[in-house]
């Protein structure tokens, strides 16, 4: 995604620089080069809009449900897990990172439901199976606080992680699903919570 690596680099530079300024006498014999610090959420802001009938034909995920009437399409976020990102932010041994974000979904009939699920790709494109994040239902209209968590217990595998994939499972129970140039996703308000950000002297 590419307004994900500018806020996390400013709010890198900005913990940087705090701590600099603290009076303090240092064993320069001892001197500890790595160190986690907390920061505050950063935000992300708006991303563009998804227009879903133009998004490519998904997989159904392992154990999602199977609705009577349904479409997959599939988003990827380019480059969300970049090296910088990885070595900050999903090292091994970080605590949960949190994305939240409100999502409105703009389809043209009503009953109309969408689970949306999650993929960290590698840097084959091949989905990391042993990271597993709870799938989201999103409905028509606004939703708002759609979070999803990479728990700790998962950044042991972040290593390789390159892409972000959102997988959605729109259905019908009544109706065959309807998707047209004007059926769209979009997430506004994202940011992140990080359990910390790392720091290599």
């Amino acid at each position: 995604m590419k307004y994900f690596l500018k806020p996390l680099l400013i709010a890198t530079a900005f913990v940087f620089l705090s701590q600099s300024c603290i009076n303090k006498d240092y064993d320069l014999d001892n001197l500890d080069t790595s160190g986690v610090f907390h920061i505050p959420p950063i935000m992300l802001g708006n991303i563009e809009i998804l227009f879903l009938e133009e998004l490519p034909y998904g997989v159904l995920p392992p154990g999602a449900t199977v609705p009577a009437f349904k479409t997959v399409r599939s988003y990827v976020f380019r480059d969300f897990f970049n090296e910088n990102v990885i070595d900050r932010f999903f090292f091994d041994g970080a605590r949960a990172v949190e994305i939240v974000a409100e999502a409105v979904v703009n389809l043209p009939l009503s009953d109309v439901f969408i689970d949306l699920h999650f993929n960290v790709l590698d840097n084959n494109g091949d989905p990391i199976t042993a990271i597993n994040m709870e799938p989201r239902l999103l409905e028509k209209g606004v939703n708002p606080d759609v979070s999803v968590r990479i728990e700790e217990q998962y950044m042991v595998y972040m290593s390789n992680a390159r892409d972000f994939e959102f997988v959605l499972v729109i259905s019908n129970e009544q109706n065959a699903v309807l998707i047209d140039s004007e059926s769209t996703l979009q997430l506004n308000q994202m940011i992140v919570r990080t359990g910390g950000i790392r720091f290599n002297f």
